[in-house]
């Protein structure tokens, strides 16, 4: 099995932020699975729940992606490793 075919539902679209998402939808657009979206709503992307199904608004899934980009980037007040203070390491020292 190569590596493609394990990923068959990936769509890998903008994402609109006038728009509302499905769960299965978002994943497709996103390549996100299971531990990215459980991460995603600890992180603070908030789902909505309507008859069973998950959704999320295009908004919230963009503002997310820019706070989880800013974070990365020591942009949040931290400088790398919040833990330790330290920048993160590189492995190029």
């Amino acid at each position: 099995m190569n590596h493609s075919s394990k990923k068959h539902g990936r769509i890998l679209a903008p994402i609109r932020e006038d728009e509302l998402y499905s769960l299965q939808t978002l994943r497709a657009l996103t390549g996100w699975g299971d531990s990215a979206m459980r991460a995603a709503r600890k992180s603070g992307l908030p789902p909505i729940h309507v008859h069973g199904r998950v959704f999320y608004r295009g908004a919230d899934v963009v503002e997310y992606i820019n706070k989880a980009e800013q974070m990365s980037n020591g942009e949040d007040g931290t400088l790398g490793n919040p833990s330790t203070g330290r920048p993160p390491e590189t492995g190029l020292e």
